[in-house]
């Protein structure tokens, strides 16, 4: 997992795709029915691509290092 950020009723957790799993299971386990408005979001290679291109070149020199 990356990160968790909590924003009033809204949560985002960023990870790998194996953190969708873990989630899941979690809203599942719970006594709460699973949220109506859950979303997934599962960037293609295009959105990556187009992320990676819209970086500085500055941050993109430090994460080679």
């Amino acid at each position: 997992m990356q990160s968790v950020t909590r924003s009033r009723e809204r949560v985002v957790v960023r990870g790998s795709r194996a953190v969708v799993a873990h989630v899941g299971a979690w809203l599942v386990a719970r006594a709460e029915p699973v949220p109506p408005d859950l979303e997934v979001d599962l960037p293609d290679l295009e959105a990556a691509l187009l992320t990676l291109l819209e970086q500085p070149d500055d941050a993109l020199a430090g994460a080679a290092s």
